[in-house]
Formats: C-alpha cells, sequence, structure tokens
C-alpha cells in the first residue's frame, strides 16, 4: 500500500468480488488505486487529508482564538506563545489552551486560550501538532472504491469513443466521463475551504462597512 493511498487492495478486491486467489492484476490495481486516491485528494485539494505531524507559527493578533491550517487536530505536542510555553486547560476553564470537540471532525480545527490566556499581540505563535485521519473515513473509502470500480471496468475503452460487442451491440464510451456521482458528493463534502486568517483585515472590513453604512444612512 502506497503511502497517500486511501484504499487497500484488499478492500478493491472484496467490492470487485474477485476471488482470493485470483493475483494476477494485482499491480495494476494497486496503481489504479494510488492514482485514484491522488486524484481525490487533489479534488478536495488536501494532501495533508492523512495524520501528519505540523509545526506552524503564527503572529499573535491579541485574540483568544486560532484556527489551524490542518485538521482534524489529533493531539497537540507543544504551543507557545512567545517563547512562553501554553499548557492545555484542565477543564476548559482554567488557564491554558482548549481544544473543544465536535461530533464532526471537519470542524475539529480551533485551538481556544481560556482562562485569561491569550495571543499577546505581534508574538510570535507556535503549535506542534497532529492533524488529519489517522484511517480514511467510511465514505471516502466507499466513494474511492466506487470510482476506481469505474474506471477498471471501463479501462477496455480506453482510447475508444464506441465499438460492438461480440454480441453486435453498439457500446459508447465516455472519455470525459467524471467521477461517479456518489464520488462526487463525497468530495464537495471534504474539499478544502479556506477560512480567513487575518483576523486585522476582518476587523478593518468590518470597520469600513460600518462607516460606510452609517455615511449612507446620514445622506439618505
Amino acid at each position: 500500500m502506497a503511502t497517500g493511498d486511501l484504499i487497500t487492495l484488499a478492500q478493491l478486491n472484496q467490492w470487485l468480488g474477485n476471488p482470493d486467489e485470483a493475483t494476477d492484476f494485482d499491480q495494476a490495481l494497486s496503481d489504479a488505486i494510488t492514482a485514484t486516491s491522488a486524484d481525490f485528494l487533489r479534488a478536495i485539494d488536501r494532501f495533508d487529508f492523512l495524520a501528519e505531524d505540523y509545526t506552524e507559527v503564527r503572529e499573535g493578533d491579541g485574540g483568544t482564538h486560532l484556527c489551524l491550517r490542518h485538521w482534524p487536530i489529533n493531539s497537540v505536542s507543544a504551543l507557545t506563545v512567545a517563547g512562553v510555553g501554553v499548557s492545555a486547560s484542565s477543564d476548559g476553564i482554567a488557564t491554558g489552551y482548549s481544544i473543544v470537540q465536535q461530533p464532526d471532525p471537519e470542524r475539529l480545527r480551533d485551538i481556544f486560550f481560556v482562562g485569561g490566556s491569550t495571543m499577546r499581540d505581534g508574538a510570535a505563535v507556535s503549535v506542534t501538532y497532529n492533524a488529519g485521519y489517522v484511517t480514511p473515513p467510511t465514505d471516502v473509502v466507499q466513494a474511492v472504491l466506487e470510482w476506481v470500480s469505474l474506471r477498471w471496468r471501463g479501462r477496455q475503452g480506453t482510447g475508444i469513443t464506441s465499438q460492438r460487442d461480440a454480441g453486435g451491440e453498439h457500446v459508447t464510451y465516455d472519455a470525459q466521463a467524471p467521477a461517479p456521482p456518489g464520488t462526487l458528493a463525497v468530495i464537495e463534502r471534504y474539499k478544502r475551504c479556506w477560512p480567513n486568517y487575518n483576523k486585522r483585515q476582518d476587523d478593518r472590513d468590518y470597520r469600513v462597512t460600518r462607516i460606510n453604512r452609517t455615511t449612507t444612512e446620514k445622506v439618505q
């Protein structure tokens, strides 16, 4: 199983109904798994989808909310503000940082400073953490299985737009066929949506909007 593969050869063989002793196409199927997994990750713009270790260094804005660039968060091994370590809050209220658990792992990307702890304005905030899926979610596994299966079963039509089979039936191939509908739906669920990391710009935009609205109201 190559790094980045979202399904295993055993899962694909079971889905295709291949007998255990049939190994003639194992290499071709493994290559199809690797290629399709890469296409799925490219489609969702998340080659960080599987669990890895990261270190992020950001500029503190004086606030209490830090949205990390990789998710879902699995663990935080170190967090410092201006070189001073910040410990995890014992109960989400005591001074430190807290990661609020979410029923949807896709929302598990935020660190909150609690108990009076903040990201000091202009200070370097460093976070060392592990994020990403340790094992691919079941809907992702199913989506990739269906996509690889579609490609595998249509491989005989590669480079061909249409032909007649042995029974005389005319078969047309769609060379531009997208992923199956179920796979496309899963891609939409996991597609990266970048949050705005620039809180100062958000604040400026908000103030400008308020000023413009107030000015317009006065003119009227």
